[in-house]
């Protein structure tokens, strides 16, 4: 009888120990499956906060390299944007902005560090433009930028890319109803209806005395106000300013690729004769009015002097009955008049 309930006792406490062995085996089980769902959420989310930067990071290797190309097309043209492609591919963000980027390593999608993929089309191709100047036709040249970026020091390493594209657009400004290379402002005395596009790389300032209305985009650089410019004293009635397309302040600058500096006084020389020894397939030669016209007047004090233009190296002298002829029956493509 003591035997029995000896075993018996021995049974209870041996099932019990083996339920108490199984309830922390599975307990066990579940916790290191909660630690290592918990690392993998982790790391994953470390893995995705990491792309992120490397992303933002390749983004500004590629808009510092952006903002370099703008600047230059700006004030030299694309000739001088084609002779900088070398010194764009070694623009990346470095230590010396901001120590932050001592972390980081760009390459340029070829294996090449500390380098930004740039490269610009030889071909322009003239197109419909969208974007501010839709409806304009414009050259356009396509740059093709890609930057790589990653951290090595972080936990996990990870590299992320960015592809962008900038197209150089050449504008013809005949296509504008209104366009300076400065500030503009527009002051009427009489009702005034602009029909075409209006466009200042400058501030434009627009208060009439009377109503004026535009009918197509208005574009500036700089503000649209309706004010007076700075030297205008003038105190008039105001006009209504009416605006039936698109109003546009702060654009993207639009200038003549003259090749250089793109100031008021440069750009009035396209309006001036060549000078001497200029290679008419210069930058600034090919968009001279002088060498695109098909007849040249040159008026002096005592006679009047017409030549054909520069397409047979003005080497046609035209005289008055000729000139008269040509008036009456046919239409030029280009006339040009110089004092």
């Amino acid at each position: 009888m003591i035997m029995k309930l000896w075993m018996e006792r021995r049974a209870e406490h041996g099932s019990a120990l083996l339920y108490t062995m199984v309830t922390i085996a599975t307990g066990l089980m579940i916790l290191a499956g909660a630690l290592a769902w918990s690392g993998t959420s982790s790391k994953q989310t470390d893995r995705a906060n990491g792309y992120m930067a490397s992303v933002a990071a390749a983004e500004a290797a590629t808009e510092t390299t952006i903002s370099r190309i703008s600047s230059d097309f700006l004030y030299g043209g694309e000739s001088q944007v084609l002779t900088s492609v070398a010194t764009y591919r070694q623009s990346v963000p470095n230590s010396a902005q901001s120590s932050y980027w001592g972390n980081w390593q760009f390459s340029d999608g070829a294996g090449n560090l500390n380098q930004t993929f740039v490269q610009v089309s030889t071909s322009t191709n003239y197109v419909v433009l969208d974007a501010t100047y839709a409806g304009l036709q414009g050259f356009v040249t396509t740059c093709t930028l890609i930057s790589n970026a990653r951290q090595p020091g972080a936990l996990n390493d990870v590299t992320a890319g960015v592809y962008q594209e900038l197209q150089l657009a050449r504008i013809p400004i005949f296509q504008f109803a209104m366009y300076t290379s400065g500030d503009m402002e527009i002051g009427n005395g009489q009702p005034f209806v602009i029909t075409g596009r209006v466009h200042s790389n400058g501030n434009l300032y627009v208060e009439p005395i009377a109503d004026l209305i535009f009918q197509s985009d208005v574009s500036a650089v700089g503000d649209i106000l309706y004010a007076r410019a700075p030297l205008d004293t003038r105190t008039p009635p105001y006009g209504v300013v009416t605006y039936m397309g698109r109003k546009d302040a702060h654009v993207n600058a639009m200038t003549l690729p003259i090749g250089m500096t793109n100031t008021p006084q440069a750009v009035r020389e396209i309006t001036q004769p060549a000078p001497n020894g200029e290679d008419p397939a210069s930058a600034l030669g090919r968009s001279r009015y002088y060498n695109q016209v098909d007849m040249v007047i040159t008026a002096f004090n005592t006679n009047i002097v017409v030549t054909s233009g520069r397409f047979n190296n003005f080497g046609l002298t035209i005289t008055n009955t000729q000139l008269f002829v040509a008036a009456t029956n046919i239409r030029p493509r280009g006339l040009l008049e110089v004092e």
